[in-house]
C-alpha cells in the first residue's frame, strides 16, 4: 500500500521566475519545453511572462546601435527594426 501526503507547495523567487522567463524567451527555444524542465504548467510560465511584462511596461527598451553608410534619402530619419 503506498500512502500519499500532501505534495508540498514550491515557491519561486522573483529572481528564479525572472531566469525561467528569460530562457523561455530565447529564440529557437519552446516554452513547453522550459516549463516540462522545471515541473511547472506551461500556464504557469505564461503568467509569469505577462507579470513581468506588465511590470515594465512603459520602461525603455535596449537598442542596438549600428554604424551605416549614409545614403541621401536617409538624411535625419531613423530606422528601427
Amino acid at each position: 500500500m503506498e500512502v500519499l501526503g500532501r505534495e508540498r507547495r514550491r515557491r519561486w523567487s522573483v529572481e528564479e521566475k525572472r531566469r525561467i522567463v528569460t530562457e523561455a524567451s530565447q529564440p529557437g527555444i519552446s516554452a513547453s519545453w522550459v516549463a516540462r524542465r522545471y515541473d511547472i504548467a506551461p500556464s504557469q510560465l505564461f503568467s509569469w511572462r505577462k507579470q513581468f511584462r506588465e511590470e515594465t511596461a512603459g520602461s525603455f527598451l535596449p537598442v542596438v546601435v549600428e554604424e551605416r553608410a549614409k545614403q541621401a534619402d536617409m538624411e535625419g530619419r531613423i530606422e528601427v527594426t
